[in-house]
C-alpha cells in the first residue's frame, strides 16, 4: 500500500464504501483515528475474501491512468499469477530477469505432462548434470556432455519434424540416466 498509490487510493475509495468497518478499525486502535490505505490493507483483504472468496482484486484506472477502485475480481490463476509478478515487479523495478523457456513457466504443474521442449531441458542441464556429477563421483563436465548427448538423443519434433519445435520426453530422459548411472541421490533428476 506504500509503494503503490494506485493500491492505496482502491483501499481509500473501499474505505468511504464501507464507514462501518472503518469505525471498527478505528475503534480497535484508538491511537489513529484517522487510518491511512496502509492501516486499513489487512480489514481491506479480509472484506475482500470474505464477500469475494476465491478471487484477487484488480484496479480500474482513473481519467489520469492512475488505479482508483477495486472492480472485477480475478479468478484465473494466470491472472493472479501476474496480479503477483506485477506487485513484486513494482517493488523490484531494477532486478534483473533472465530469459527462461517458455514452457518452464507456462505448463501444467501437475507433473503428468512427459514432455518438455529441448530448450527447456538445456535450460536445466548445468543443474541435472552437476547433481549426477555429485551422485556417480565423476567429472561434472564429462557428464554434462554425456547428458547433453542423450537429450539431443531422445529429442523429437512433432509431427516427425514437419512441426513445432523439439521436444524431451522427460520420463524417458530419466529412466536411461538411471539405466546408466543407477539411482540418483541429490535430486539430479529433470
Amino acid at each position: 500500500m506504500k509503494a503503490d498509490p494506485g493500491n492505496a487510493a482502491a483501499v481509500d475509495a473501499w474505505a468511504k464504501d464501507h464507514p462501518d468497518a472503518v469505525a471498527a478499525w478505528v475503534k480497535a486502535n484508538p491511537a489513529t483515528p484517522e487510518p491511512a490505505a496502509a492501516d486499513l490493507a489487512v480489514v481491506f483483504f479480509d472484506d475482500w475474501s470474505a464477500t469475494k472468496p476465491g478471487t484477487w482484486p484488480s484496479l480500474a484506472e482513473g481519467p489520469d491512468g492512475t488505479p482508483v477502485k477495486a472492480v472485477a475480481p480475478v479468478q484465473e490463476g494466470a491472472d493472479i499469477q501476474s496480479v503477483f509478478f506485477e506487485m513484486w515487479r513494482q517493488d523490484h523495478p531494477d532486478a534483473a530477469l533472465a530469459d527462461v523457456p517458455a514452457d518452464l513457466v507456462t505448463t501444467s504443474a501437475s507433473g503428468l505432462d512427459p514432455d518438455i521442449t529441448l530448450e527447456n531441458a538445456r535450460y536445466q542441464l548445468d543443474r541435472v548434470a552437476a547433481a549426477w556429477a555429485q551422485d556417480t563421483k565423476r567429472d561434472p563436465v564429462i557428464m554434462r556432455k554425456e547428458i547433453e548427448g542423450l537429450l539431443a538423443e531422445k529429442s523429437h519434433a512433432p509431427l516427425g519434424g514437419l512441426w513445432g519445435v523439439d521436444m524431451v520426453n522427460v520420463l524417458e530422459v530419466n529412466l536411461e540416466l538411471r539405466r546408466r548411472y543407477g539411482e540418483p541421490g541429490h535430486g539430479s533428476t529433470t
